[in-house]
């Protein structure tokens, strides 16, 4: 089998990977993300005691302190400084975070060793020279990455920081999430990769299976020049879904498009457990700047004529739904976006 991809285009409509919502004892998710990772506590909910909300760059982790407890699938990639990183690793050495470092691995970067296996094109991402692996509380695998370069020459940095901020500034101890990693089931990326590209109207590279390394469809966030990247890898037995969340922000026009879509045909997510409603109408999406989805339909989702007399299990089986992962997608204008207007 072979390798191709899509070339990516200088502009892209998916502006950026903002959080993720899980649920974790509080206690627990402040000691790990705050305390170990060193990101910084969003001030906006300091006053609602079941959540942390945990600032690293212009991403988020939103931690929900809630049942039943969730933990991401498969992996979270953090980026650091080389100050920043080896502070961490100092932490790990501090008595109360004994548990942590006990599950803890360091691997140096080596010219044959990237995360290929897991995350096919790193060329895409910023050079980095040494990889901390660390299990949340929640059992969600986190890896944290030194970048090779000096912070005043990292341009994925330098652009980074020129994009925005989160509420309470920028993290002493990591710079943002520049990847996640995805299980899916095998057979599934050309269905992925295209629901990205026919709703969304993302850049996606596809890259075929190849010895050891698996079949992934790997999504483009950002700028390319200093982009996050969303990896769907297939594996014979993906982990369970257990109805965590991701949050992306669309350009204005993107957006729109987006929802018109999914609302034709019928992917648009109810989630009654937060206060928002499905948007009844593009007048409603614009003004809200947020919706949800939840089923990545299959490679001929967007073309396709569903029947709008058609319950949703019925409309959702008629696109032939390649993976599960609840997406809140926002706009430009949604009050929450950490993006300055004149860098989306």
């Amino acid at each position: 089998t072979h390798t191709h991809t899509h070339r990516l285009m200088t502009a892209n409509p998916l502006l950026l990977l903002e959080h993720i919502n899980l649920n974790i004892e509080k206690s627990l998710a402040q000691h790990f993300f705050i305390d170990l990772l060193g990101c910084v506590p969003d001030p906006r909910v300091e006053k609602r005691p079941h959540l942390v909300h945990a600032n690293a760059g212009l991403t988020q982790f939103h931690l929900v302190d809630g049942e039943p407890p969730q933990r991401f699938n498969a992996c979270v990639g953090l980026m650091c400084t080389q100050p920043q990183f080896a502070a961490l690793r100092e932490r790990l050495t501090q008595q109360q975070h004994a548990p942590f470092a006990a599950t803890a691995h360091y691997s140096p970067r080596t010219p044959d060793q990237a995360l290929q296996a897991v995350l096919g094109h790193q060329a895409v991402l910023p050079a980095w020279q040494g990889m901390l692996a660390l299990y949340a509380p929640n059992g969600t695998l986190i890896r944290v990455h030194e970048l090779a370069e000096a912070e005043a020459e990292c341009a994925w940095l330098t652009t980074t920081k020129s994009r925005g901020s989160q509420p309470g500034g920028w993290a002493a101890g990591c710079l943002g999430i520049g990847y996640l990693v995805v299980e899916c089931r095998r057979g599934q990326v050309e269905c992925i990769a295209q629901f990205y590209r026919n709703y969304l109207g993302a850049q996606v590279l596809v890259r075929s299976a190849e010895r050891t390394v698996p079949a992934a469809a790997e999504v483009c966030v950002g700028p390319t020049h200093a982009p996050q990247v969303l990896s769907f890898v297939e594996c014979a037995d993906p982990t369970p879904y257990d109805g965590h969340h991701i949050a992306v922000y669309l350009t204005n026009a993107a957006y729109a498009r987006a929802f018109e879509l999914l609302q034709k045909a019928g992917l648009l997510f109810d989630n009654t457990r937060f206060s928002d409603r499905v948007p009844p109408s593009l007048a409603a999406a614009v003004e809200s700047a947020q919706f949800r989805l939840l089923h990545l339909g299959g490679a001929n989702a967007a073309e396709s004529e569903p029947d709008a007399d058609a319950d949703a299990d019925t409309a959702q089986a008629q696109h032939n739904t390649a993976h599960q992962l609840e997406h809140e997608v926002r706009s430009q204008t949604h009050p929450a976006s950490p993006l300055l207007p004149s860098t989306t």
